[in-house]
């Protein structure tokens, strides 16, 4: 251990300080005497008053000050908080030690008078000297983890930016505005579960009478996932320059071309996703769907649900697959509900282990009971998608969301219904 250092200033009153106090200390000393620095009061007071930190003022040790009345008020409790501030030891005598003073005391401080008995104040100096290389080791480890924790700080600071920065342009890529006709109606709900998704939709007029309109699942979660999707977003082609000009692709056509895409791609990084692509014909509601290893499509009317099959092989794993179609005319007050697997987890128990749901089917009654449009329910499909959302607010754990949850809903307009909506658009 280092050996200790004190040191000694005395006011001009005090006399001779080494002889009056520090001698008499020294002979009190419980173990090898100190290293002692006599040091006028005024440059002391100086010192500590101007420091601008600990490190500062570590050459001093354990301070020794003998004070005079000229050092009273305002400028005492001065010393005394900046003595505080930088963890300073030290040991104040003043001509009388009253009650007043003694209020000065505090961890690290020790007032006495000038009469006190050099062998109170040695033990005093020494435990305030012994501990101060523990204080001073403790300082240096509170400086370094500070540095470390703004620098860590800093980075979470940039992360959070560059996340909220990632997940606006996720949502630019989103529709800004979904198709409106007198025959057919959409809504959509996207959740991310943080700040990104690595879900992604779309809904896209192609011609005068057709509509596509898509959704994907990304493998993984996060920002990974949420780069799988802008690259799925802009690798499905719906369309193409043919000899009579625009051409509609295929729903089974695209699925392919995608798949084909994102394999040519993946090279050492695999980049798979799950995905339904459709097609609805607005005048006459004949829907064209083809799948990749998602959720089943459900056709709903009423309380009533039926899956629609399309069990093609999963994006992004092996080249060259081909994908079937489902088609079939969407009835009147009939809804088309393309949906992510977050559903499965969105309305599941919570388990014993804290955030964590095991994948349950109980989200298919929630979805029976919603008002979607029909004869019973005027309302739209933006609307039932809307108390969908909230229901799964009311969720225990909703606020730490398992996994994204998305979901694209396509409703034919009764016939009544779509009249009125013919006549609104002309007005």
């Amino acid at each position: 251990m280092a050996q200790q250092i004190v040191t000694i200033a005395a006011c001009s009153t005090a006399g001779d300080a080494a002889a009056r106090w520090w001698l008499p200390i020294v002979a009190a000393w419980p173990r090898e005497a100190p290293q002692s620095r006599h040091t006028p009061l005024s440059d002391v007071l100086a010192e500590v008053m101007s420091a601008p930190s600990a490190d500062a003022l570590h050459h001093l040790g354990t301070l020794l000050l003998i004070l005079g009345p000229e050092i009273s008020g305002s400028s005492l409790f001065q010393l005394v908080d900046r003595l505080q501030q930088h963890l300073v030891p030290a040991v104040l005598l003043f001509p009388s030690a009253d009650g007043p003073m003694r209020q000065l005391e505090s961890e690290g401080i020790i007032v006495e008078s000038w009469d006190a008995s050099p062998s109170l104040l040695a033990p005093f100096l020494f435990t305030l000297a012994q501990r101060q290389s523990t204080i001073r080791a403790l300082q240096q480890e509170l400086s370094i983890s500070s540095r470390y924790q703004g620098g860590v700080r800093g980075e979470m600071d940039r992360i959070h930016d560059e996340l909220n920065l990632a997940a606006s342009v996720q949502q630019e890529m989103l529709p800004r505005r979904l198709p409106e006709t007198p025959s057919i109606q959409f809504g959509t709900l996207f959740r991310p579960a943080g700040y990104v998704s690595g879900d992604i939709y779309d809904v896209v007029q192609l011609d005068d009478r057709t509509i596509g309109f898509f959704i994907a699942d990304a493998v993984g979660h996060g920002v990974p996932a949420a780069l799988m999707t802008m690259v799925i977003s802009r690798s499905l082609r719906m369309t193409r320059m043919g000899d009579q000009g625009k051409e509609i692709i295929s729903p089974a056509e695209a699925m392919t071309r995608l798949n084909d895409e994102l394999c040519r791609g993946k090279k050492d990084s695999p980049r798979f996703s799950t995905a339904v692509y459709g097609t609805i014909d607005t005048i006459t509601r004949e829907v064209r769907l083809a799948g990749a290893g998602h959720p089943p499509p459900l056709r709903i009317r009423g309380s009533f649900m039926t899956k629609v099959n399309t069990d093609g092989p999963l994006l992004g794993a092996f080249p060259g697959e081909k994908y079937d179609e489902a088609v079939f005319t969407l009835a009147e007050d009939e809804t088309l509900l393309l949906y992510s697997d977050g559903f499965e987890t969105a309305f599941a128990p919570l388990e014993s282990q804290p955030g964590r749901r095991k994948a349950a089917d109980s989200y298919l009654a929630e979805l029976a009971r919603l008002p979607w449009p029909g004869p019973s329910h005027e309302g739209s499909a933006a609307q039932a998608l809307r108390i969908l959302e909230d229901r799964i607010d009311e969720q225990s754990g909703s606020l730490h969301q398992v996994d994204d949850v998305t979901a694209v809903a396509i409703s034919a307009r009764p016939s009544a219904a779509a009249a009125r909506q013919d006549i609104r658009q002309a007005a």
